[in-house]
């Protein structure tokens, strides 16, 4: 077994299995290449799984910098009241998601 990979060709995007070589890749030219011993359909799910858990990732990050946002505009707020709610605000907010 060869230790040297072939690389792919420049401006290409490859998907990988996770116990094999690329299963898909989109070329520069527009071209979506499947390799050699795998399932058109199966190169496509695989490519939609770790498309999938890339978009969860992302969302959850961005929901929390969102929500980190909220919870700092409530403490950067006047005092408006009698009563101080800016830190329970924030809280609140914070801790959304969290049960």
């Amino acid at each position: 077994m060869s230790q040297f990979k072939i690389q792919p060709p420049p401006n290409t995007i490859s998907f990988h299995s996770f116990n094999s070589d690329w299963v898909m890749r989109i070329t520069a030219d527009r071209r979506i290449e499947v390799n050699e011993g795998v399932d058109v359909s199966e190169a496509a799910q695989k490519v939609l799984d770790a498309m999938q858990t890339m978009l969860d990732v992302w969302l959850e990050r961005a929901v929390l910098v969102e929500r980190e946002a909220c919870a700092k505009l409530c403490e950067s707020l006047s005092m408006q009241q009698e009563i101080d709610v800016r830190d329970q605000c924030a809280a609140a907010i914070r801790a959304r998601g969290q049960t």
